[in-house]
């Protein structure tokens, strides 16, 4: 093991993510706004009982309509939250169940779905 620490002291942090740091957390907070809702509107961690690609791709495209149409500081008068934001949601679902469902890799057991 090699020590990865160049301050002094010992960290073996080799072959481990790197970046994570580097993540927009105010932006997230932003988004957190979203997720927090829909927990409080259907159950917390609902997302991860699935939807498919089409609803998830339908929400996000809405939210991109209200964006060209009314800028990019518009907020959805449902949530208050920007629209923005939401769409952001919806695409980390669909990449979080894009990641799941990759050709050759063992996918959730039997929840999420792709479909159009």
């Amino acid at each position: 093991m090699k020590n990865t620490e160049t301050a002094g002291g010992t960290r073996y942090a080799e072959g481990k993510p790197k970046g994570w740091w580097y993540a927009p957390l105010r932006g997230l907070r932003l988004v957190a706004e979203v997720w927090l809702g829909g927990g409080d509107k259907y159950a917390p961690l609902d997302w991860q009982n699935g939807q498919s690609f089409s609803t998830l791709f339908d929400c996000m495209s809405r939210h991109w309509i209200d964006i060209v149409s009314y800028g990019v500081w518009s907020r959805c008068p449902k949530s208050g939250a920007y629209h923005l934001a939401h769409l952001v949601w919806n695409g980390l679902c669909l990449l979080t169940f894009m990641e799941e469902h990759q050709p050759g890799r063992k996918s959730h057991p039997g929840q999420w779905s792709l479909q159009l």
